[in-house]
């Protein structure tokens, strides 16, 4: 739900992120790069092109067959309580 999965993420944070990311040991950084790789399972992401708060196109997955992208508008911070998103979440853990 409006997640940054790619890096590096457009974000006032970050040149913290670049400095922190310099004692980040060999695993940590393979770890981060698989974030972006679709999962076995299947996956919905839910992005807001109007987001303004961080730049959405860093929290599109790759595509594959498992993979769901749902564009919803909202304010970044209350996507959680957001009518729309709940619906889509509820019809997704309805699913087999």
């Amino acid at each position: 739900m409006v997640s940054p999965i790619k890096l590096p993420v457009a974000t006032p944070l970050a040149p913290l992120a670049r400095f922190v990311a310099l004692v980040w040991d060999g695993d940590a950084r393979d770890a981060i790069a698989r974030v972006a790789e679709p999962p076995p399972v299947p996956l919905t992401a839910i992005v807001n092109p109007k987001d303004g708060v961080l730049d959405w196109r860093a929290c599109l997955p790759e595509p594959a067959p498992n993979v769901e992208v749902v564009s919803i508008e909202g304010a970044h911070m209350t996507m959680g309580s957001n009518p729309h998103v709940q619906r889509v979440v509820a019809a997704r853990l309805a699913l087999d």
